[in-house]
C-alpha cells in the first residue's frame, strides 16, 4: 500500500508538472505580446514544442515510477525510503515549469525548457536502468575502482586542452562537446571515495589521536588526505572555477570525517578554508581567474563594486526579492530581468516566480532526498554501501548549498549547476541518477546485524544528517530573511557597474542601476502635469509620455530637465517635485562617482562617495589619485522607488492592472503651483530686454500675505524641451564644456537664489530699516509720518562725494558722488534719498548684534549662518553692511521676502522651494508690532514720490489704480573669477549691480498710504547684474512687472480697481490663453485643453 501511495504521488506530481510547463508557456507567450521584436518562432511552433516537451517530462517521470516499482518490490530487507523519488519527481516539475517559461520564446533564440525536457526524458531512462538493474551501485562500480581516478583525472586534462568556458566567463574550462563532465565526474568520485574509505573504514577508525580534545587521524593518515586537496586543487588551477574544488572538498571532508570519526580533521580543514578565502579576498589575483577575482569581489561589496557584470548578486537579490510570498507567477518574470535565471541563478527565478514559499518546498525536496539518503546510509549493511549512500547524500546537499550560498551572498558566487532546477542535461542526469542510486542503496540494504565498525559508521552518518538538517533550516531561514523581511529593502537597493564599452567611453561607464522591474513599473506611468495655481499648464505629457513645455525658455532653470542626467540642483522643481509628479522620490544618501579624464577618451573610476555635492577632501583626494588629469564628481541617479513596491507585489497576473489605475490617476501626479503661468511668461519678456542693460537679470513676485511665489524668472533662460539641452547633459564635461551655458551668469545656474546672491547696494537698506525698526529706534504709527527716527549728519564732501568717517578707519564711508550733502536728516529723508551717510551711521547706533539677530531669528541674507558677519562695533566695515555693502548680500528671493516683512505686517513668510500651492509656509514674527514698520512704508512712498525712483512713476508709469512703495539700489562690486567668461575684469570694481525692491497694493485696498498691512499687497524683486543704476535698470523692468500684474488682474479686476480709484478704465490687456488641466471629479484628471 505504501509503494501504491509512493507511486501515485510521483504520477501526481509528474502531472503537476506537465500543468506548470502548459501554464508557464501560456503565462510567456502573454508577456511576449507586449513586446515589439523580430520572432524567432511562430506561437504554433511553440505550442507545438511545448508539447513534445511535455511528453518528454512525462517520459521520464513514467521512466523513474516503473524503476521504482521494479526495485521496491524486488527487495527483501528493504530500508524504508519513500521520499527519494517523490521528492525528485517534485522537484524535476518545478524545474520543468521554470524552464518552460523562462525568458521570451517567442522572439529569443534561448528557450531552455525543451532542452530541460529532454534531459528529464534521459535522466529518468538512465536512472531506471539503475534502478532495475540486479546489482547496485556498488558492486557495478566495484570493478572499475581503480580506473576511476584514472578517468577523473583524463576528464581536468582534457578540459585543460580542450575546454571552453562561458558567456560571462570566458576564462573557464568546464564546457566539452557540448556539455559538462564535471558533474559526473563528482559522482565518480563519490563512488570512487565509497570502495576507497569504505574498504578501509576500520583502519581508519583506530588510526586516530586525541589533540586538545579532538580526534585528529594519525600524522600518516593526514598524507594520503592532503595530496587528495592538492589534486584538487590542481584541477582547480586547470579548470579556473572554484565551484568544483569547494564542493569536492567538502565531500572529501565529509566522508573522510565519517569514517575516521576525527573532529579535529573538520576543524583543521575549516580553518585552512578561513585562511584560504582570507588570502583570496586580500590578493584576489592569487586565483589566477578574473572571474574568481570578480565574484570575490561581488561577495564583499555586492553594492558598489563597480565592476564590469559585477551586478550577479544584485540581479539575483532583487529576484527572489520580488517573488516575495507568493511569487510573481509562473512565466511573469520578465525575460531581461535575470540573464542567468535558467542556470546559476534559477534559485532566484524559482523565488521570484514561486515566492518564498515555492522556495521553501524546493528546499524542502533537497532535504527529503537527501536526509532519507543519509537514513539510508546510515542502515546499510556494507562499510562502502554506508559511505557510498551518506556520499551521494552529501553531494546533493553540498552542491545546491554552494549555488545558494552564492545566490543569496553567503559565500562568493560559483557557476555550478543547481540540482533537479538547472538548465542542462548533464546536470539534471547526474542528480537524477544521485537520487536513483540512494533508492536502489535502500534495495536489500537493511544490515543483517550491527557490528562495531557498521555502528561507528553509523554515528558518523546521522552526525552528517543532523549538520545536513541544520543547513537546509539554515536555508529556509535565509530564504524568508531574503525574500520577505527584507525584501523591500533589497528592492530598492541600487547597484554601481561599470557598462561595457560604446563611443566615447572605451573602458565602459560608471552607473548605478536598479531592479529592472521596479524601472519597468516607473516607465510606463508617465510623469503628472505641473500646473500654475489656476490649473494653467506649465510642464505638461504628450501621448508617448514626453514632456512638453507650454512657457519654453521662460521657466526652463526653474523647472530643470525631467530625467536625473546629471544631478539637477536644489532649486529645479523636476527634483523638488519628484515624489509628487512621477509618484516616487529620490533617495536623499545617493551615490555619486569620482572620475578621471583618460587621455584616450572616456574617464576611469577613481572612488565612490556617499553624497552627492562636492567636498573639498574628495576633490584633493581625486586630484592626488588622477595624477594630473583632470577630474570631476558624476552623481548617480538615486531614486525613491518604495512607493512602487506595492505594484511588484501584485504579481505577474494584476500588475498591469495596476500600473494602468495608477497611470491613469494624474490628478495624484499633478502638482499645483503658487505662480502664474501667465505672470510668469511676462516677467521673462520684461527680464529678457532688461538683460540687455547688464549680464543677466532675475526677478520675483511674492504675494505678502502669503508668502507664495507669483513668478519667479531669470534671463538668459533655456527650454527645458530643446533637444540640444539633452546632448549639453550626456556630455561628460557639461560643467565646462560651455561656462556661458552653466557659468555664473549662464542660464543653468538659478539666478533667483543660491547661484544669484550679489551685493545688495541701497536696496539692502531695506534690512537696515527692519533691524532698526525693530531696535525701536524709528517710533511706530497708523499712517505715513513726515519724520521718523534718529537724526544724523550728511554735511561733509570730498572730490568722491558726500562721506562720513571716524577717528581709525582707513578711509570714509562715501555717497554717489553726483549727491550733494544732504544735511541733518532723519530717517524716511534718509531713505527716500538712498543716503549711505545717514544708514552708516545708523547701523553703527545699531550695533552688530542687532543685524546678527534679525538673520538668526530667521530673515535671510546672503548664505546665511555662521557667514553672515556685518562686522565689529564702531568699524567700518559695519557701517557698509548697513548701507549696503560688505557682508549686505542678498538673492531677488530674499529681497522679496524682505519687503514681504515690511508690507506684511513685521512677518516674515518664507514658502517651500517646491512652491506647491497650499504646503505650509513658515512664518516669523519679527517685530512685536506692525506698526513699527509704518516710517519703513513712508520711507518707501518717499522714494517714488521724491526720492531715487521718483522717474519710474512716469516711466515706464505706475498704473494709475496702484500704490507702490519702491528702493532703489546701486551695489558697487569687485569683479570675481567666475565673471571673467563675461568680460569682468577680476579684483577690480566694474559695473555695479542694478537693483528695485517694491511693494504694491490697489488704492481700493488701502485708501491712504502706509498702513501696516493691506488685504492685497505684492511684493516686486528685481535685479540686474552689472546694470548700472538701480533707476536706470531694475528700476524700469519691475515697473513694467507691476504693470503686467495689474493688466492681468492679479490685484483684482482691473476695471473694479479704477473705478473705485476714479481714474479712467484702461483698455483690457492683450493676452493669449494659456493651456489649463480642466478640474475633474474623478480620480484621473482630464489632458490639458487650451
Amino acid at each position: 500500500m505504501a509503494l501504491l501511495i509512493e507511486l501515485l504521488v510521483m504520477a501526481a506530481l509528474g502531472a503537476l508538472g506537465w500543468l506548470g510547463g502548459q501554464s508557464a508557456v501560456a503565462h510567456a507567450l502573454a508577456k511576449a505580446a507586449a513586446i515589439s521584436a523580430t520572432e524567432v518562432r511562430t506561437v504554433e511552433q511553440i505550442h507545438a514544442q511545448t508539447q513534445r516537451s511535455c511528453v518528454f517530462f512525462a517520459a521520464g517521470i513514467a521512466a523513474l515510477i516503473l524503476g521504482r516499482l521494479v526495485s521496491a518490490r524486488r527487495g527483501v530487507v528493504n530500508i524504508p525510503s519513500p521520499l527519494i523519488m517523490p521528492a525528485t519527481c517534485a522537484a524535476l516539475a518545478i524545474g520543468f515549469a521554470l524552464q518552460m517559461g523562462y525568458g521570451d520564446p517567442l522572439h529569443r533564440t534561448l528557450w531552455p525548457g525543451p532542452e530541460f525536457a529532454k534531459g528529464v526524458g534521459l535522466a529518468g531512462g538512465a536512472a531506471a536502468v539503475i534502478l532495475m538493474l540486479p546489482w547496485d551501485p556498488v558492486a557495478l562500480t566495484g570493478p572499475l575502482h581503480a580506473v576511476l581516478p584514472a578517468l577523473m583525472v583524463g576528464v581536468f586534462v582534457a578540459l585543460a586542452l580542450f575546454g571552453s568556458g562561458t558567456e560571462l566567463a570566458e576564462d573557464t574550462r568546464i564546457n566539452l562537446g557540448g556539455f559538462q563532465p564535471l558533474e559526473l565526474v563528482k559522482l565518480a568520485f563519490v563512488l570512487f571515495l565509497g570502495h576507497s574509505l569504505g574498504r578501509r573504514a576500520v583502519k581508519l577508525r583506530h588510526q586516530r589521536e586525541r589533540i586538545l580534545g579532538l580526534y585528529f587521524p594519525r600524522k600518516r593518515l593526514l598524507v594520503p588526505a592532503v595530496l587528495v586537496f592538492i589534486v584538487l586543487f590542481v584541477s582547480f588551477v586547470l579548470v579556473k572555477d572554484l565551484g568544483p574544488l569547494l564542493i569536492l572538498s567538502i565531500l572529501f571532508l565529509t566522508l573522510f570525517y565519517v569514517v575516521t570519526r576525527s573532529a579535529g580533521w573538520v576543524v583543521t580543514a575549516l580553518v585552512v578554508v578561513a585562511l584560504l578565502v582570507t588570502v583570496a579576498i586580500h590578493v584576489p589575483a592569487v586565483s589566477g581567474s578574473p572571474k574568481v577575482a570578480l565574484r570575490m569581489k561581488m561577495w564583499l561589496d555586492p553594492w558598489t563594486n563597480a565592476q564590469p557584470n559585477g551586478d550577479q548578486i544584485a540581479l539575483s537579490r532583487w529576484a527572489i526579492a520580488a517573488g516575495y510570498v507568493h511569487g510573481q507567477g509562473l512565466g511573469y518574470a520578465p525575460a531581461w530581468a535575470l540573464p542567468a535565471g535558467h542556470t546559476d541563478l534559477v534559485q532566484a527565478h524559482l523565488a521570484e516566480e514561486l515566492g518564498t514559499v515555492g522556495f521553501v518546498l524546493y528546499l524542502l525536496c533537497i532535504a527529503a532526498v537527501a536526509g532519507q539518503g543519509l537514513i539510508v546510509g546510515a542502515l546499510n549493511r556494507t562499510p562502502e554501501r554506508v559511505v557510498t549512500a551518506v556520499g551521494l547524500a552529501a553531494l546533493l546537499v553540498t552542491q545546491w548549498l554552494v549555488i545558494f550560498s552564492g545566490t543569496t551572498q553567503l559565500l562568493p558566487l560559483t557557476g555550478v549547476p543547481v540540482p533537479f532546477l538547472s538548465f542542462g542535461k548533464t546536470s539534471t542526469v547526474t542528480f537524477v541518477l544521485v537520487a536513483a542510486m540512494l533508492a536502489r542503496l535502500s534495495e536489500d540494504g537493511r544490515a543483517r546485524e550491527m557490528t562495531p565498525e557498521l555502528a561507528e559508521l553509523r554515528r558518523g552518518s546521522l552526525a552528517v544528517l543532523a549538520a545536513v538538517l541544520v543547513v537546509i533550516g539554515i536555508g529556509v531561514v535565509v530564504a524568508v530573511q531574503e525574500g520577505i523581511v527584507r525584501a523591500e529593502a533589497t528592492s530598492v537597493q541600487g547597484v554601481i557597474t561599470l557598462l561595457a564599452p560604446e563611443p566615447g567611453y572605451p573602458h565602459g561607464r560608471v552607473t548605478e542601476r536598479y531592479d529592472p522591474r521596479l524601472e519597468n513599473i516607473a516607465s510606463r506611468i508617465p510623469r503628472g502635469y505641473i500646473v500654475d495655481r489656476e490649473g494653467r499648464l506649465i510642464a505638461g505629457v504628450d501621448e508617448s509620455g514626453k514632456r512638453t513645455y507650454p512657457l519654453g525658455d521662460a521657466m526652463g532653470t526653474l523647472l530643470g530637465p525631467p530625467d536625473p542626467i546629471v544631478l539637477r540642483p536644489l532649486w529645479m522643481l523636476e527634483r523638488l517635485l519628484e515624489a509628487k509628479v512621477r509618484g516616487y522620490p529620490e533617495r536623499p544618501d545617493g551615490h555619486a562617482v569620482w572620475l578621471a579624464r583618460e587621455p584616450e577618451g572616456g574617464e576611469r573610476l577613481l572612488f565612490i562617495v556617499n553624497v552627492q555635492e562636492e567636498r573639498p577632501e574628495d576633490r584633493a583626494r581625486a586630484e592626488a589619485m588622477a595624477g594630473g588629469a583632470p577630474v570631476r564628481l558624476l552623481p548617480l541617479p538615486a531614486p525613491d522607488f518604495r512607493p512602487l513596491v506595492w505594484i511588484l507585489r501584485v504579481g505577474g497576473r494584476g500588475r498591469d492592472a495596476a500600473i494602468a489605475k495608477v497611470a491613469a490617476n494624474t490628478a495624484s501626479r499633478t502638482a499645483h503651483l503658487t505662480l502664474d503661468a501667465r505672470l510668469q511668461g511676462a516677467v521673462s519678456q520684461i527680464l529678457r530686454r532688461a538683460a540687455t542693460k547688464g549680464k543677466a537679470a532675475a526677478a520675483v513676485v511674492l504675494d505678502v500675505n502669503t508668502g507664495e511665489v507669483l513668478a519667479r524668472a531669470q534671463w538668459p533662460d533655456f527650454n527645458p524641451g530643446d533637444p540640444s539641452l539633452r546632448e549639453r547633459l550626456e556630455d561628460p564635461q557639461f560643467a565646462t564644456r560651455d561656462l556661458k551655458f552653466t557659468g555664473y551668469y549662464g542660464a543653468w545656474p538659478d539666478k533667483t537664489g543660491f547661484r544669484g546672491i550679489y551685493q545688495g547696494g541701497s536696496a539692502a537698506k531695506l534690512f537696515t530699516s527692519v533691524a532698526a525698526a525693530r531696535a525701536g529706534l524709528l517710533g511706530s504709527g497708523s499712517a505715513c509720518p513726515a519724520k521718523a527716527g534718529p537724526v544724523f549728519a550728511c554735511v561733509s564732501r570730498d572730490a568722491r562725494g558726500p562721506y562720513f568717517t571716524r577717528p581709525g578707519w582707513y578711509a570714509p564711508v562715501h555717497d554717489i558722488s553726483m549727491d550733494n550733502p544732504h544735511g541733518h536728516i532723519e530717517f524716511i529723508k534718509g531713505l527716500a534719498v538712498s543716503c549711505n551717510v545717514y544708514f552708516g551711521q545708523l547701523g553703527l547706533q545699531l550695533g552688530p548684534e542687532a543685524f546678527k539677530k534679525l538673520v538668526t531669528d530667521g530673515l535671510e541674507m546672503g548664505w546665511g549662518g555662521k557667514w553672515y558677519d556685518p562686522g565689529k562695533p564702531g568699524s567700518r566695515d559695519l557701517a557698509l553692511t548697513a548701507f549696503g555693502q560688505h557682508a549686505a548680500m542678498m538673492s531677488v528671493s530674499q529681497a522679496s521676502r524682505i519687503a514681504g516683512t515690511i508690507g506684511g505686517g513685521g512677518i516674515y513668510r518664507k514658502c517651500p522651494p517646491s512652491m506647491e500651492l497650499g504646503a505650509p509656509c513658515e512664518q516669523k514674527q519679527l517685530l512685536p508690532d506692525a506698526h513699527l514698520l509704518t516710517p519703513v512704508l513712508a520711507g518707501m512712498e518717499q522714494v517714488m514720490m521724491n526720492g531715487t525712483g521718483r522717474g519710474l512713476v512716469k516711466t515706464p508709469g505706475v498704473p494709475p489704480a496702484l500704490r507702490v512703495y519702491g528702493k532703489t539700489g546701486t551695489a558697487d562690486s569687485i569683479g570675481i573669477e567666475e565673471e571673467k567668461p563675461w568680460g569682468i575684469e577680476v579684483g577690480v570694481y566694474g559695473k555695479p549691480h542694478s537693483w528695485f525692491v517694491s511693494l504694491s497694493e490697489p488704492l481700493k485696498a488701502a485708501p491712504t498710504p502706509c498702513q501696516p498691512t493691506v488685504a492685497r499687497r505684492l511684493a516686486v524683486a528685481v535685479v540686474i547684474p552689472r546694470g548700472g543704476l538701480g533707476s536706470l535698470g531694475a528700476g524700469p523692468a519691475a515697473i513694467e512687472v507691476i504693470q503686467a500684474a495689474y493688466k492681468l488682474g492679479l490685484y483684482g479686476p482691473t476695471q473694479e480697481l479704477e473705478s473705485a480709484a476714479g481714474v479712467p478704465p484702461s483698455a483690457a490687456p492683450g493676452t493669449s490663453p494659456s493651456p489649463r488641466i480642466s478640474p475633474s471629479p474623478t480620480a484621473s484628471s482630464s489632458p490639458p485643453r487650451p
